[in-house]
């Protein structure tokens, strides 16, 4: 893999970094990530999606959906989970309805919103990214994957790969839940694609038993 986008942000009430990769065999990274604060609610949201890479248009599937939900989440009325929720099916629409050569595109998504005075996130995940809370040297998977294991190859039944089940974009109307946990300072949150989490645990683990 190459190098590719590193921002880190440092503030009084907390530090974010977010850096993305593109696979060496590709012009483009399938990934996106975007964070946007709104201070008059001091709320933070962070948005991370994965196109489908088997579809050439994977890129634009995961930028569409992390520019389309911070875009229109200020435009929302109700409570947190309701205005997440309607942010997401705007996004799943918009990248449902897209055609021509990108026609098809299917993206996982993970997207926390972070109330800074309540010590509180709620969250979403839909497909087979992954959020981690590190809470005090104890790392928690929060979320579960929309995947089934399943033999590719009938000369090889036993070696199985994840297939997701479900994804922003599929045709099948979309169906998710908004979850909540708390979020205490000195507390911190892993949100990372597929290919890349199982790195991201494994560093956190060894840091702790060091």
């Amino acid at each position: 893999q190459t190098r590719g986008k590193v921002i880190y942000i440092n503030t009084p009430q907390y530090e974010l970094f977010l850096q993305s990769h593109k696979r060496f065999d590709k012009d483009k990274c399938g990934d996106h990530v975007l964070h946007k604060e709104f201070p008059e609610e001091s709320l933070i949201l962070l948005v991370l999606a994965d196109g489908v890479s088997s579809h050439a248009c994977d890129w634009k599937a995961s930028k569409m959906a992390c520019e389309i939900i911070t875009a229109e989440f200020p435009k929302t009325i109700g409570s947190i989970e309701e205005r997440l929720t309607e942010s997401i099916n705007i996004a799943h629409e918009v990248i449902k309805a897209e055609t021509g050569d990108c026609k098809g595109l299917f993206c996982s998504l993970s997207l926390v919103a972070w109330q800074l005075e309540k010590n509180k996130i709620n969250y979403v995940n839909i497909a087979d990214s992954r959020i981690f809370r590190n809470s005090f040297e104890q790392i928690v998977c929060l979320t579960v994957d929309d995947a089934v294991w399943v033999a590719r190859d009938p000369k090889n039944p036993l070696e199985k790969s994840p297939v997701i089940t479900k994804a922003l974009g599929q045709r099948e109307e979309l169906e998710f839940e908004v979850k909540a946990v708390e979020f205490k300072p000195g507390e911190s949150l892993v949100i990372a694609t597929d290919g890349i989490f199982g790195h991201i645990v494994e560093s956190l683990n060894h840091d702790i038993v060091t």
